[in-house]
């Protein structure tokens, strides 16, 4: 069993991949790989299990089913007969229960998970020559380290197996398991290859240096390694690693055979077998194991269904639409009246069929991109250990996602068909022959949209946010193609090319068929009849199932890609298969192998508290300063700032109450020396490296005058290698004992030199015990009270306090240790009451003030955030306005503007519906214009909204811990995204209403009213899009759904469908909250209102609206009242942003009164000795005091 050691970016993981095959541009040409002679095969058998075990195996299936379904594919059939004696074997070997097979995986502790992902790699009767690991002992504690490193060591043992192990920081009892390390330093050269036994000889060997003896001698290695190519030490080091290497391997060179292709992956080929139980394996994932992702299917298009058909007439399905060739409409005696009833009962139905399919159809398209992603790397895992083809994976799948899709697509079909009462087509009789062609089609659009999603998940591999965001451009092209808001045909502008591509795509397809099968199918039964419906919608009867077949060879196209991407990323064809000279970094990398309110009363214990210095209990509020710091640096980082901007408005920020005028460059240059950071003050802080982000993350909070007395930080090493490790707590105790703060940082696993860093530790076992409480310096005399080990050369005080660390407190050594930690905090307890006052309702959060320097000092550092990370983002939606804009432009026919829709009620209503060819144009521009405001307005509220949703999630992150930490108040954050998100946009939205604008020749000026309006209505979407992100937390999928569903609201109390003067009065009333609907009226108001018309004439679409009188005297009131509208909901969404983020990031309980009522409790709260199996807790979880 060997290792690969080094620090983060030294290349172990790099190393690994390039020894199984998977990288070729990591190896330069004159690399040399040899493999045993002795092996009976050409190509090696390897074996890999990567370091984030959880994105490589379904968590909810149990470990039974994982191991039975990796033993069936890795073996033939006929050997299936000894499974379980194999994983029983392969267990025992792992040192596993057998009881564990009934757990679910992601039940299992992280050691055991480990252990699990090892197993099902070694479910082939036929051991793998080589199993590679990446970082198997991260995230785990000694003791699961150790044992998940003592199994691998048995394996090595009991079988001819070669293991390859990439781990960060080991201790000694690792180390002595493997049979040679691998020492890399960063650059990725090797200062060290040889057993574990000689690491301290070679070290006194190859250089003078003097080395402690409580240290581990592979702490000095690292901490060496961490220097790179230009430390003197590393240089010696390789050099002669090097030269020993060559000198060993020349001996054996003619018992080794070179491989001139470098290590090939072996592929399984494509197997009946492995076909049917991977179809069984999919179906069980997709039914049983991931059965509440299907069953929320159900309920979510029931209701969307629902929903959406209640804003429409119940009675749209009952229109007459048959009419004849020849003769006239009066010889049926239908007049005026009876079509325009009938139309617009169609055009409810057509409206309601739009909002649901396209609903429907953009779900199935986001959850498509959405879920195949994790899929991916699961099947990614297995295909390159060799457990099936990539064939097998791909019908597999397709197959189990069709009957899926099938049996979904009959759902919505069936919810679609009853709830808008399509029976009374048929006389309320069942005819199956319209309900099978109405799920056919449903199912037609389905299944296309999510061949698209797939498509767009491997498009964009890895990029979930901008799969979805692409899934909804792709959504709202489709909606120029589908007939249901024009006919494309009769656009006079619209390109060929766009229709010929339409048709191509199918886009109008299904559309067509469900208009036919509405229609068309056993309705108008004369042969001379024809519903005009179809005539208006484009449908040409003859060719709708033919239709259909191009858009299943369109499905089938789409899947034929899926495959040949899936073969390009996974397959390996697009790596060379011979060595590719690399770059100089590449060749140097593969040189040598090649909070307290958050808790239940009944679980907070007062009288173990908080106490201060007596001297500081006046003015308490003012005395307490505390910042915090989270493991994930990033959240505290703002990127497209320097290191020394971000200081500086740190600086800024957090002293903007201070009276005295700072010189905030000095305070940042200051911290930069202080920090030793000063080589990066120029460097984008998302450049900078994982420890100078941890010290920078620090300094920030240190740039206040009045400075923090307790900095609280969470994993402070957590991802970083050896020395940055120490350099960020030696910062932290420099600045500490400097500036007389009190830091407590939580810390995992802490080597020697960072542990003795530390003024007190606080040790606390499994269950929340407490085994040591003192200075580092006395940890060897603390354990010398249980154990005799210590007094060992060999052992390490440090490594040995771990281990007791990780024990059960039910472990005798523990309960001794506890014990004595106990005598000793009560000893001081005397000393402590008399310097210390307890606090009764903890520290306080910080709080700050609203000022308006704040605000100015946001927008300022906002503007480099926008200039130095966030351009390219802004730039792509703001070219995605305006390539909507060109768009709506070029396609919509600019003459439709002269088409005024005035009417003259009494001779239009007693007159028949023979129309000339003139009037029916008329006709269709009015509709066309009606789309066309609709469109162009409701669509691009849409856009904002996704930008300004998505944008202020992400900016959330940075928010909650700048505000926890006292930097600005909740109303400056939110006063200054307001403007920074207006300001910029203006210009676009400028230019896009110059775009949209082609009503001038009749209405000249009205570009600055148009322009008002979709300002205002922008603003106040952008509002919306901030209370979506409020509401949501950060739950991405949570956004992606919200986001289409709140626009869909406003569209459809818009008047886009039925007028809102028609639906329910709770309907009216909620339409008062979409900032839509009076965008849109006030966009036809403008446009046909007022003196468009002549008097004792009318306009049709402010006639429909209810808008509209003979004698026109209401538009300005009408206006007015969409103006004071749009504003309200302007303030409202802002006001209810703003109360929610109040709500969400200040508590306003009263600590005290609460902190009284937890100590009564604890006062009449009897003692229990009830003992519950298995829970590992104990009344000694709780802290006793925190010393300030």
């Amino acid at each position: 069993m060997n290792a690969f050691l080094g620090p983060s970016g030294a290349g172990k993981t790099t190393m690994l991949n390039c020894l199984n095959g998977t990288l070729r541009n990591g190896i330069t040409s004159d690399s040399e790989i040899y493999l045993n002679q002795a092996e009976p095969t050409q190509t090696p058998i390897i074996r890999f299990v990567e370091q984030h075990i959880h994105e490589t195996i379904i968590a909810r299936m149990t470990v039974r089913e994982i191991l039975h379904y990796a033993f069936r594919f890795k073996n033939p059939m006929s050997k299936w007969n000894q499974m379980d004696k194999h994983i029983r074997s392969v267990l025992s070997e792992l040192l596993l229960d057998e009881t564990i097979l009934n757990n679910h995986f992601e039940k299992c502790s992280g050691g055991e998970q480990r252990r699990i992902a090892i197993a099902q790699e070694l479910m082939s009767l036929e051991k793998p020559t080589f199993l590679f690991v990446d970082e198997p002992t991260t995230g785990l504690d000694s003791n699961a380290a150790v044992l998940v490193m003592e199994c691998l060591r048995k394996l090595a043992d009991n079988s001819r197996l070669t293991i390859l192990v990439s781990i960060h920081t080991p201790n000694s009892d690792i180390m002595s398991l493997f049979d040679k390390v691998f020492i890399l330093a960063k650059g990725g050269v090797c200062i060290y290859s040889g057993p574990p036994d000689n690491l301290r000889d070679n070290l006194k060997q190859k250089i003078s240096h003097e080395f402690d003896t409580e240290k581990p001698p592979i702490e000095e290695y690292l901490e060496i390694a961490c220097e790179g190519i230009q430390n003197e030490f590393v240089r010696k080091l390789t050099d002669s690693t090097l030269l020993e290497q060559h000198e060993k391997l020349d001996a054996f060179v003619d018992d080794l055979r070179f491989l001139s292709n470098g290590v090939q992956q072996r592929r399984k080929w494509f197997s009946i077998d492995d076909l049917i139980l991977q179809l069984y394996r999919v179906f069980r994932i997709t039914f049983v194991a991931e059965y509440k992702n299907f069953l929320m299917q159900f309920p979510f298009f029931f209701f969307l269904i629902t929903i959406i058909t209640v804003l429409f007439d119940p009675n749209m399905t009952h229109a007459e639409t048959c009419y004849s060739f020849e003769a006239d409409d009066s010889a049926f005696n239908v007049t005026c009246r009876d079509k325009l009833h009938a139309e617009s009962l169609t055009y409810d139905y057509k409206m309601n069929q739009w909002y649901w399919l396209n609903l429907v159809g953009l779900a199935i398209l986001c959850m498509s991109s959405l879920f195949f992603n994790p899929i991916l790397k699961v099947f990614r895992n297995e295909h390159r250990n060799q457990w099936y083809s990539l064939g097998t994976f791909y019908w597999a799948f397709m197959i189990i996602r069709f009957i899926e899709l099938t049996i979904m697509a009959g759902f919505i079909g069936l919810i679609a068909y009853f709830v808008i009462d399509h029976l009374y087509v048929d006389h309320y009789q069942m005819n199956w022959n319209r309900l099978g062609n109405f799920i056919y089609f449903i199912w037609l659009t389905n299944f296309y949209q999510q061949s698209i999603g797939y498509f767009i998940c491997l498009l964009l591999l890895d990029k979930i946010e901008v799969s979805i965001v692409t899934s909804y451009m792709i959504a709202v092209s489709e909606q120029f193609f589908t007939g249901y808001m024009f006919d494309p045909y009769k656009m006079k502008n619209m390109p060929s090319i766009f229709l010929r591509m339409s048709e191509l795509l199918s886009f109008k397809t299904s559309p067509n068929g469900l208009m036919y099968t509405m229609y068309g199918l056993d309705r108008c039964l004369d042969e001379k009849q024809i519903s005009f419906v179809l005539d208006d919608f484009g449908v040409n009867v003859d060719t709708v199932y033919s239709d259909s077949y191009l858009m299943i060879v369109n499905i089938i196209i789409f899947r034929s890609l899926i495959f040949i991407m899936m073969v390009y990323h996974f397959s390996g064809i697009n790596r060379s298969k011979n060595f590719i000279k690399a770059s100089k970094s590449d060749a140097i990398k593969c040189i040598d192998y090649g909070n307290l309110s958050d808790q239940k009363e009944e679980m907070i214990d007062l009288s173990k508290t908080v106490r201060v210095k007596k001297e500081d209990e006046l003015g308490f509020e003012d005395f307490i300063r505390v910042c915090y710091l989270t493991q994930e640096v990033s959240g505290h980082l703002l990127p497209g700032l320097t290191a020394k901007q971000s200081l500086i408005y740190a600086s800024m920020l957090k002293n903007a109450m201070e009276n005295e005028n700072l010189n905030h460059e000095a305070i940042a240059m200051k911290i930069l020396n202080e920090l030793d950071l000063i080589d990066t003050k120029d460097t984008y802080v998302q450049s900078c490296s994982g420890g100078q982000r941890k010290r920078l993350a620090l300094g920030l909070e240190l740039t206040s005058v009045r400075m923090p007395n307790l900095i609280c930080i969470d994993e402070p090493t957590s991802g970083l290698d050896s020395s940055s490790s120490q350099t960020v707590v030696s910062c932290l105790r420099q600045v500490a004992h400097h500036n007389n703060i009190c830091i407590i940082t939580s810390i995992h696993q802490p080597n020697v030199e960072v542990l003795t860093m530390f003024d007190q530790v606080y040790v606390l076992a499994k269950g929340g015990v407490c085994v040591y409480s003192g200075p580092p310096s006395d940890i060897r005399q603390h354990l010398s009270k249980v154990s005799d080990r210590v007094d060992r050369d060999d052992i390490f005080p440090v490594e040995e306090l771990i281990k007791y660390s990780c024990l059960n407190y039910e472990d005798s050594s523990v309960q001794d240790l506890v014990a004595s930690s106990d005598l000793q905090i009560t000893s001081q307890d005397l000393i402590v009451s008399e310097e210390t006052t307890p606090v009764m309702d903890g520290i306080p959060t910080n709080r700050n003030r609203f000022s308006m320097k704040s605000v100015r000092v946001l927008m300022m550092r906002y503007t480099f955030y926008v200039l130095g990370y966030l351009w390219p983002i802004l730039c792509l939606m703001y070219g995605l306005y305006l390539c909507f804009g060109l768009t709506l432009n070029i396609l919509f026919d600019h003459n439709m503007i002269f088409t005024d829709g005035c009417v003259d009620l009494q001779d239009e209503f007693n007159s028949t519906c023979n129309q000339t060819q003139d009037k029916e144009d008329e006709d269709f521009h009015l509709d066309a214009s009606f789309i066309y405001v609709c469109f162009g307005y409701g669509m691009f509220l849409f856009l904002v909204l996704v930008q300004s949703a998505i944008m202020f999630s992400k900016e959330m992150v940075f928010f909650r811990n700048e505000h926890r930490n006292g930097w600005y108040s909740t109303g400056a954050f939110y006063f200054m995204k307001i403007w920074v998100e207006l300001l910029p946009q203006i210009p676009i939205f400028l230019i896009y209403t110059l775009l949209i604008d082609i009503y001038e020749p009749v209405r000249p000026g009205i570009y600055f009213s148009i322009a008002f309006y979709v300002i205002l209505g922008a603003t106040a979407v952008q509002s919306v899009g901030h209370l979506l992100s409020i509401v949501t937390m950060g739950e991405f999928v949570a956004l992606v759904i919200s986001i289409p569903g709140i626009e869909a609201i406003f569209l459809m109390v818009s008047n886009l469908g039925t007028p809102v003067k028609r639906l329910h009065y709770i309907l009216q009333f909620i339409s008062n909250f979409a900032p839509t609907r009076f965008g849109i009226e006030a966009m036809f108001l403008l446009q046909y209102g007022f003196d468009r018309c002549g008097l004792k004439e009318v306009q049709k679409i402010l006639f429909k609206l209810k808008m509209e009188n003979d004698e026109h005297e209401h538009h300005a009131s009408f206006l007015l009242q969409t103006l004071i509208m749009l504003i309200f909901n302007l303030i409202f969404y802002r006001l209810v942003s703003l109360l929610l983020l109040i709500i969400r990031f200040n508590h306003f309980n009263n600590r005290r009164k609460r902190a009284q009522r937890i100590s009564d409790f604890h006062k009449n709260l009897k003692p229990s000795n009830v003992i519950i199996p298995g829970l590992q807790c104990d009344t000694e979880l709780i802290i006793k005091r925190i010393e300030v």
